[in-house]
Parts: structure tokens; C-alpha cells; sequence
């Protein structure tokens, strides 16, 4: 079930206030007041109170803002939204792109494992002894744990027969696969900077939107303000995000910010030339779909993979995702002479623009925070923006994507470039393109999310144990589908992209 929780909610009406005030070039005078307005005196507090609502929400659009609150944590909003407006791109997610408010962290119970009054002290006493610490005695007709001797083994969980041993994490914990999360001395969420992947899940798990991404939004507006040429190139999985009746248009403008969300059913999606006419609208200079980048890598991937295959290598590791990239470069640094060398699709689409039209700028348009990651290590992405972060971008402008008329694209990608997002589409792409160039057969491994299973089943992959020659990973579920800057569930997104795909099939085959 899609659910959109108040959190979400608190996050994307940020996004839009904040945009509105940008544009409107009334960032400065009047952002002082967006807390108030986000929870004004007759809005029920969604924690202990309306100040700390307030508080928290200044902390958010601060980070919004593309600052660091470490940095700016003695400064009042207005003297953090001038930084903002002078900040460059490429500063803002440099360092601390994740973020946590630590006066959101509600410091999430450290003990993983406790006992609940289901316990019947059962003569068996099962979970005492199961107990290689001596961790666990029977005190007033109750088992108890003594936590400074527990090391969270889970077998006096698996022992009790009655279930009454409960196993508890942190949401953020369980979000983060590889780790890099953990409670600081005060208990409050830690991230370690040299584990992280940047993949943003702990982002949107955080049931107190303790740990949010920072953005380009302000930046980029900005910069259209200033008359930029900026060059919109907007990934394939765009495709679903927005249809007739989105309930995004309910959450934005719902002067109610806690009114429920709709049910998503299936809406009309609107086309990619709706889009680009909403994009140009905005003040976008020009548009271009990633997915021609994504053929554009498929043709140099195939290249790469029969040139390695033939020199005597048992597999390649394809990825256009810098999550997963990354995951491999921290995790199997053994593995890194794998990756292919070709650059994603979001880079080679911003190089060829920027080849093209040497004065535009170029802002990506992604599911992704991640990219947010990997724009900085490129000159061929100025700025990077989520789903999310561009639709609070059409709500400050009043933009209705569904009511926008048509807008052609001189050229566009193959149905092998748009299937990029959807998981194994990367490795069907350069299978196709194989087959064109040679004998050899792809026999793909297919990784739809990282999960803590995955890391055990790559490291049976990479010790060469089956026939598997090309290896495709993405780091979200769904792949670039459910990454955490989407506006609908993956599934959704999913069947438009493989509808729009057979679509152009049946034009290119004449079916």
C-alpha cells in the first residue's frame, strides 16, 4: 500500500513555500515567517508542541536551503537564505549532502531486543538458557535483559515459545544496509561519511524526518531568475510521476497541511512533451530525455563488454546508479576493475548538451538523491533535482503538467534507452547491442535493490561460482523507479515505462 505520511507531507510543502518565495524574490523578507505558516496557532502539533513544530521546521527549510546546519546554526533564517542566494552549485552538496536535525531524532531505543508482558515465566525458561551471556535472569516473576551484557545474538528470541521477546531498530538502521548508521553517544543518528552511499533511504524511512537531503531549488531558481540558458534533462522514469488528478496537487496546496492524502489509483499519465512544455514554462531553456544518454551508454557498454569478455574477464559490472557504484567501490574494492568505464546516462546527456550549446547550463531531473552525489564529481551537471524538488517547483508556479499543451523533441531515444529505470532494461539495452556486434550471449545477474541478502549473494557472484557475465545493479527497489525523490509509487511508474517502451516498439516494428 502507497502511503503518504505527514512527514512527507511536512517535506514537499517546504520544498513549495520555499520555491513560491524564490521566485517571487521575497526569500528574504519573508522567510522568517514560513514556520509559522507551515504550523500555525490552530494546527494540531504533530510533536510535543507548536514551537518545537516550528523549530524543527525551520531546521528542514534550512537544509533546503543547501546549507549546512552546522555551519549556519547561529544564524536567524533570513541571514541563512542570503547565504543561500550566493552559495555555488557545486558547494552545496560537496559535503554533509545527508543531513541530521538532531532535535528531531527522537533517539530511538538502543536495545534491540526487549521483553514484553507476554512473558508467562514459563518453567522452561528457554530464553535464559539459550543465553551464551548470562544476559537474561527471571525477576519479579518476569524474564528480563540486562542490556550491558546483551550482544544482540537474537537467540532468545528465536528460543521463547510464547514470542514474547520482541526485536526493535531504528527505522533508519533498517533502511541502511550497509551500516553507515548508527546512534551516537547521546543515542541521537549518526551517519559515518566514509560508509555512506548516498542512496537516501534513511531519508524517507525516518518516521521524524530527522535526516533530510539538501537542494538545488533555491540555487536554481536563481539562476533562472538571472537569465541562465539552463538545460532541463530529465530521466526516463519521469514517465507516471504526474497525471490528471495527481493527489501532489491536494498535498501542496491543501491549506489544511495534515488533510489525508488521496488514494493513488490509475490516473491518465501526461506525456513527455506535456513536461517539456510545463519545464519551458518554468523558465527552463531547453529539454532533453536522459534515456538518449542511456542508448548513447548502451552502445559504448556493449563495446566494453565483448572487448573484456574476449580478453579472458569472466564478468563486467554495469551500473548507472552511483549508490551501487559506490557500495562496490566501499564494500568490494577488489571488484572496482569490474565497473565499466562509460559514464551514466545523466553525465554523457549533460556532456552532449554542453558540447552542443556551450552557454547552457544543465540541471538533471531525477528519482534519485544519490545524483545529487554525482553531479558534484562532473563538470557536465550544474544543478540536480529530485521529482519531488521539481514538483514543488510547477506548485509555486501554478503549473498544472496535465493541462499543458505538447511540446515535440527533435530527437529521441530508443525504447532500449527509456527502459534504462526499470530493473534488468540496462542489461537487455546491451544485449541488444551485443548481438548487433557479435557471437557473444549475455547471461546477466540482475540486483533489483540492495538488501542485506544481496551482500551475500555478490559475494557469491564475484567468487565466479555460475555463468553469470554481466552483472546490472541498482541500489532501490523497483530500480530507478522507487528511488526516494519519487512522487508515486513504483509500481505505477514501473507499468508507464514499460507501457510508453511497447509503444514505441510497435512504431519502430511497424507491429
Amino acid at each position: 500500500m502507497w502511503l503518504i505520511s505527514n512527514v512527507t507531507k511536512i517535506r514537499r510543502r517546504c520544498y513549495a513555500e520555499v520555491a513560491r518565495l524564490a521566485f517571487n524574490e521575497r526569500l528574504i523578507e519573508e522567510i522568517e515567517d514560513l514556520p509559522k505558516m507551515l504550523f500555525p496557532d490552530n494546527v494540531q502539533p504533530q510533536r510535543c508542541c507548536i514551537f518545537s513544530d516550528r523549530a524543527i521546521a525551520s531546521l528542514q527549510i534550512t537544509i533546503i536551503l543547501g546549507l549546512n546546519l552546522d555551519e549556519v546554526k547561529n544564524l536567524t533564517l533570513k541571514e541563512s537564505a542570503k547565504r543561500a542566494i550566493s552559495l555555488d552549485t557545486k558547494d552545496v552538496f560537496k559535503e554533509n549532502l545527508l543531513q541530521v536535525i538532531e532535535v528531531a531524532c527522537q533517539s530511538c531505543p538502543q536495545e534491540r531486543y526487549y521483553i514484553s508482558n507476554v512473558c508467562h515465566n514459563c518453567t522452561g525458561h528457554f530464553c535464559v538458557n539459550s543465553c551464551p551471556k548470562d544476559a537474561i535472569r527471571i525477576i519479579n516473576n518476569r524474564a528480563t535483559i540486562d542490556t550491558a551484557k546483551c550482544i544482540e545474538c537474537g537467540l532468545c528470541l528465536k528460543a521463547c515459545p510464547y514470542k514474547a521477546i520482541i526485536e526493535t531498530r531504528r527505522p533508519c538502521e533498517i533502511a541502511c544496509v550497509i551500516k553507515a548508521i548508527k546512534p551516537g553517544e547521546d543515542k541521537k543518528a549518526v551517519i559515518n561519511k566514509q560508509d555512506c552511499v548516498y542512496c537516501g533511504r534513511c531519508t524517507r524511512a525516518c518516521p521524524f524526518g530527522a535526516i533530510s537531503d539538501k537542494t538545488h531549488l533555491v540555487q536554481l531558481i536563481r539562476g533562472i531568475k538571472n537569465g541562465e540558458r539552463i538545460a532541463a534533462v530529465v530521466a526516463p522514469s519521469i514517465r507516471g510521476q504526474f497525471a490528471r488528478g495527481n493527489p501532489l496537487h491536494n498535498i501542496f496546496h491543501s491549506t489544511a497541511m495534515m488533510a489525508p492524502s488521496i488514494p493513488q489509483q490509475s490516473r491518465p499519465s501526461v506525456s513527455f512533451e506535456q513536461l517539456t512544455t510545463a519545464l519551458l514554462k518554468a523558465g527552463f531553456y531547453r529539454v532533453e530525455e536522459v534515456a538518449r544518454g542511456a542508448d548513447m551508454v548502451a552502445e559504448s557498454e556493449a563495446g566494453e563488454f565483448i572487448r573484456r569478455i574476449k580478453n579472458g574477464d569472466k564478468f563486467t559490472l554495469t551500473s548507472c546508479c552511483p549508490a551501487f557504484s559506490e557500495l562496490i567501490h566501499k564494500k568490494y574494492p577488489e571488484q572496482k576493475k569490474t565497473i565499466c568505464y562509460s559514464p551514466s546516462p545523466m553525465v554523457k546527456i549533460g556532456s552532449v548538451v554542453k558540447e552542443r550549446y556551450s552557454e547552457d547550463k544543465v540541471c538533471f531531473i531525477g528519482p534519485c538523491v544519490s545524483k545529487k552525489w554525482e553531479s558534484v564529481q562532473t563538470e557536465a551537471i550544474d544543478y540536480c533535482l529530485t521529482f519531488e524538488e521539481i514538483a514543488a517547483l510547477f506548485m509555486a508556479l501554478n503549473i498544472d503538467v496535465s493541462q499543458m499543451s505538447e511540446t515535440p523533441l527533435e530527437e529521441k531515444p530508443t525504447r532500449y534507452g527509456m527502459g534504462f529505470p526499470v530493473s534488468g532494461g540496462i542489461s537487455k539495452a546491451i544485449a541488444v547491442k551485443v548481438k548487433e556486434r557479435s557471437e557473444l550471449e549475455v547471461n546477466p545477474y540482475i540486483i533489483n535493490g540492495v538488501e542485506d541478502e544481496t551482500l551475500k549473494e555478490l559475494a557469491e557472484v564475484f567468487r565466479g561460482a555460475n555463468s553469470y557475465n554481466l552483472i546490472e545493479g541498482i541500489f532501490c527497489n523497483e530500480s530507478c523507479c522507487g528511488g526516494p525523490g519519487v512522487l508515486v509509487p513504483s509500481r505505477n511508474s514501473r507499468r508507464e515505462v514499460e507501457k510508453v517502451t511497447r509503444e514505441v516498439e510497435k512504431v519502430t516494428t511497424g507491429a
